[in-house]
């Protein structure tokens, strides 16, 4: 049995409950080719919340890859230049890969990383394939020697393009909460 659960060759599985907010800009370009280009633009508000079951193995003591892959739902409200709004719900599914650092101090265990992403949705009925980078730290509160209580927080940017329409979205995850078992 491992003296540490952050030990090289180790393997980590885990699961994150996440509710997050943020904020977008969507410009769209109109070209009829004899009338001069015009954009338009649409703010927006989005809200949802995921579920994202993960692994991990140590590649060396208090570092590890992992991967995760979630199912989620959103709720995206926007208002064009005229002042027209709407609202509408959908669901996505996340697929992420990234590398995270423990700092063990007993206990309360504080951990940092990075992550890359893909997530697919179908805002409108198009199809968005979203891609993200993603910054997260938090602390792990040991339940037990190999069990810990997963807090965290979560910053992405993603980017999409969508039938000439650019995307541009910086979320931050606010409390994820989880689980974490070690082996």
């Amino acid at each position: 049995k491992p003296q540490t659960p952050f030990a090289r060759g180790n393997l980590f599985i885990g699961g994150t409950g996440t509710y997050s907010s943020g904020s977008f800009t969507i410009d769209k370009k109109y070209d009829d080719g004899v009338n001069p280009a015009t954009t338009t633009s649409s703010d927006g508000e989005q809200s949802g919340f995921s579920f994202m079951p993960s692994v991990g193995f140590f590649i060396q003591n208090n570092t590890a890859l992992f991967g995760a892959f979630g199912f989620g739902e959103k709720k995206t409200k926007t208002t064009d230049s005229n002042g027209n709004s709407d609202t509408e719900k959908e669901k996505n599914m996340i697929l992420e890969a990234g590398i995270r650092h423990y700092f063990p101090s007993g206990k309360t265990i504080f951990y940092a990383g990075a992550s890359l992403g893909l997530r697919e949705s179908d805002p409108l009925g198009l199809d968005l394939d979203e891609k993200f980078i993603a910054f997260h730290g938090g602390v792990l509160l040991m339940l037990s020697p190999m069990i810990g209580l997963d807090v965290g927080i979560k910053f992405s940017y993603s980017t999409a393009d969508i039938q000439n329409t650019d995307l541009d979205l910086f979320t931050i995850t606010l409390g994820y909460m989880g689980i974490q078992a070690f082996f």
